[in-house]
């Protein structure tokens, strides 16, 4: 290596680690001993958002090595007591690090997928769905071509049904497979009818707030079985509706009348073509005269008319989530959000400005 060389590495990396200073610091616990330069900072400001991807990619360009040791560092230096605002943050720097180190490779970004998911699992004092890591890998997936789409899809997919459902990594690899399954189904090469297995035998035991994620998920790949398969998936529905609360009693009834009509399902399916989970939901709940085309000038309005009424019984308030605020001018936020006033004017903002129908994921309330 030529002194040079050195330099410019030592130099790469002395602003990586004021870049990545910027994350929640725990006063007694240290990542890095990055002395005077540890701070907290909110990653309410895009400034630090953009250099902190700069970097990232600049990295790349001279060492992949560079960040696979400080995304190894940083998992390693995880452990419990970490509130779920500084995990979120982790969560989206890990992501962000995974997505510059795979590229234009699906599988390899499925692959990181599933490493941090598991990771961030174990920390946790308890199962709950990350925000942020939602946000990111959906965003992530549908921005990418269509080779990486299928591709990161098909293994995450895949590793869904191999794992058989007690093994995987938790809430938010169930809701993030939910939204993919709802769009992917029918260009992956993974069979519906396994998939919906894996649903079905996480139902019983996930929150309520991924109990609705599946069960839309099951709804859109009922569609895709023959009516053999439905027989176990009803009673399974049933048996959940017995014990569930009000909210998901109304989405189990409306999973059964739509699998005892499954042509007319069918039917609905291949009128509307691949959707999203928040979109095929919406169109299914419009009126009937209205279910074959989309008015996409005013689906931002739809959306946010459909997500009144995916409401649940009270959960604790979503912890502030201050990476997403960064990016209100350029993407959407709130991703599976719970319309609430300060989403209702969201919605109404993104309306105005005919944002890409990304923006139609925020429609769930985070624990």
């Amino acid at each position: 290596m030529t002194p040079m060389t050195s330099i410019c590495i030592w130099r790469v990396s002395y602003v990586l680690i004021l870049v990545f200073g910027q994350v929640p610091w725990r006063t007694d616990r240290s990542f890095w001993k990055v002395g005077k330069w540890k701070r907290s900072c909110s990653f309410s400001n895009l400034p630090t958002e953009l250099i902190r991807k700069m970097t990232l990619n600049l990295l790349a360009k001279i060492d992949t090595a560079i960040l696979a040791t400080y995304l190894n560092r940083i998992m390693d230096g995880l452990g419990p007591g970490l509130d779920i605002a500084t995990l979120n943050a982790w969560a989206s720097l890990m992501l962000e690090t995974v997505a510059v180190l795979s590229s234009e490779d699906g599988e390899s970004f499925a692959q990181g997928v599933k490493e941090i998911l598991k990771r961030l699992g174990e920390v946790l004092d308890r199962p709950r769905v990350l925000q942020s890591a939602v946000e990111k890998i959906l965003l992530h997936i549908r921005a990418s071509t269509s080779d990486f789409s299928s591709s990161c899809v098909t293994a995450l997919l895949t590793y869904l049904v191999e794992s058989g459902g007690p093994l995987l990594p938790g809430p938010t690899f169930l809701v993030i497979a939910s939204a993919l399954s709802v769009e992917y189904v029918g260009s992956v090469s993974v069979a519906p009818e396994e998939i919906l297995k894996v649903f079905c035998a996480s139902l019983k035991t996930s929150t309520p707030v991924v109990q609705d994620a599946l069960l839309v998920a099951i709804l859109r790949l009922v569609a895709e079985c023959d009516e053999a398969a439905l027989v176990s998936v009803k009673q399974v529905v049933e048996d959940v509706q017995q014990r569930a609360g009000p909210h998901i009693q109304k989405r189990c009834s409306q999973v059964l009348r739509h699998i005892s009509d499954s042509p007319g399902l069918r039917r609905i399916v291949h009128e509307l073509g691949s959707q999203t989970l928040p979109e095929f939901l919406e169109s299914l709940e419009r009126p009937k005269q209205s279910q074959p085309k989309r008015n996409t000038s005013s689906g931002y309005n739809d959306t946010a008319t459909s997500s009144q009424k995916l409401r649940y019984a009270a959960y604790e308030q979503p912890q502030p989530m201050p990476s997403l605020r960064s990016r209100r001018s350029s993407s959407p936020s709130g991703v599976f959000v719970l319309m609430r006033p300060r989403i209702k004017w969201l919605s109404a903002k993104l309306a105005r400005k005919n944002q890409p129908r990304l923006s139609a994921y925020h429609w769930l309330l985070f624990p």
